[in-house]
């Protein structure tokens, strides 16, 4: 893969979709399923993918790569092929009762007290795990309670977005089935799968691998009786026709999940893989899919005319309170930080709920500009000892419309403003 010194140049191997494929593409056994390469100017003096294969010694390297064949056949035979169709038929699951929005997060900020105060929390996917070998394991309820901080009133749900490393020990589990059969029993209530990567500076074998692998995660999850959502990465608009394919086949599939942290976060890379999501629904005939989002919410309208469900996953509140930010709500009618002292752990957990409480009442539209937060909390009479569990704030619930009654609070829903400029 390229050095971090390359990565200005990383345009000109990014597939554009259209014009001419790569000279080499035409004589390739596997260009079915890749669709080609469209690269700028051609791919200059690139004949075929296989001119992103710069290792010194093949060997060496754990790329699926036909040059090095020993390795390749070997890769190759654990996904069964790289044809998505052999991929079983599975079980159906119907979905949860769901939010418009869950937060975030990854770690504990609050004590040795869990809070009650989050309706759903979402968490790694790996870190629901123990791991110990051939003994790795789920975590329990309890586990999953002392590791958050967090004691979700109506269930977790974990989320496969993830570092390549984190995500390659998902893929090595001992034993899938049972580890997650244990995060069911723990209270995971929806899950999606990891999001194994498509480089844009490898082999496109190393692609159509990883969609091999997300396609077995999402069938092995599934069968675990976790209500599961298909990642759907991708580097070129035919993956997202094949996983469009790939969703007309297999009907019990109830949602799917993408995120726009990383390869999909610019601006014009944003705008093609909002087109390629479109191009999945239309190729799949499949108008009935909760999407689960990582970042993105300036896509949200847009692709709100696809999806008529969205399940946002936000980082924000955590992340904020790890770095001692306070919420506040500008002028402009826009979430906004500032930094905060602190000095207990206690006033750390009231941090992470107002965080938390702000973030949800801003996507909830439940509160103007000037307005004090629900729950507001007045940080200049923070108890040294830890907040109760009764005395913490009631956070904003948010209802998924599309999918579910209003529950009988009432529950408000996320405005159009709010996901277009939550931060």
């Amino acid at each position: 893969m390229l050095s971090a010194s390359d990565y200005p140049q990383l345009w000109a191997i990014k597939d554009q979709s259209t014009g001419q494929p790569m000279l080499g593409c035409g004589s390739c056994l596997d260009r079915e399923k890749c669709g080609g390469l469209h690269l700028l100017n051609g791919g200059a003096d690139a004949l075929d993918c296989m001119s992103m294969c710069r290792c010194p010694d093949p060997e060496d390297c754990d790329i699926v790569c036909p040059n090095a064949p020993r390795r390749y056949v070997s890769r190759v035979n654990e996904v069964k092929g790289f044809d998505l169709s052999v991929i079983p038929l599975a079980k159906p699951h119907a979905l949860p009762k769901l939010p418009d929005v869950a937060l975030l997060v990854e770690g504990n900020v609050v004590g040795s007290q869990p809070t009650r105060a989050l309706p759903y929390a979402a968490i790694p996917l790996s870190m629901a795990l123990i791991e110990g070998g051939i003994s790795t394991r789920a975590k329990t309820r309890r586990e999953l309670e002392a590791s958050f901080g967090v004691a979700p009133r109506h269930g977790w749900i974990a989320t496969g977005v993830e570092k390549d490393s984190n995500v390659e020990r998902l893929w090595r589990l001992p034993s899938p089935k049972r580890a997650y059969e244990g995060m069911k029993r723990a209270g995971i209530i929806l899950a999606t799968t990891p999001n194994f990567s498509t480089f844009a500076d490898v082999p496109r074998h190393d692609n159509l691998h990883a969609m091999m692998r997300i396609a077995w995660a999402w069938y092995e999850m599934t069968g675990a009786g976790i209500p599961t959502a298909l990642h759907i990465n991708g580097r070129t608009d035919h993956d997202f026709v094949r996983w469009g394919e790939f969703a007309k086949k297999q009907t019990s599939l109830r949602a799917i999940a993408f995120e726009f942290l990383t390869g999909a976060e610019p601006k014009d890379d944003g705008r093609r893989y909002v087109d390629r999501l479109k191009r999945f629904v239309a190729e799949s005939g499949r108008n009935d899919l909760l999407l689960v989002l990582r970042g993105g919410a300036v896509w949200m309208d847009e692709l709100k005319t696809v999806f008529p469900r969205i399940l946002l996953i936000d980082s924000g509140p955590y992340f904020k309170t790890v770095k001692r930010q306070r919420a506040e709500l500008g002028n402009r009618g826009k979430l906004t930080y500032r930094s905060h002292t602190t000095k207990e752990r206690s006033e750390v957990r009231a941090l992470f709920l107002h965080n938390a409480d702000a973030k949800l009442s801003y996507y909830a539209g439940a509160f103007r500009v000037g307005m004090p937060f629900q729950g507001q909390l007045a940080f200049d009479n923070v108890q040294a000892k830890p907040i109760e569990v009764s005395s913490e704030p009631k956070l904003a619930q948010v209802s998924q419309h599309d999918l579910f009654d209003d529950d009988a609070a009432g529950n408000v829903q996320v405005s159009t403003t709010a996901s277009s400029t939550a931060s």
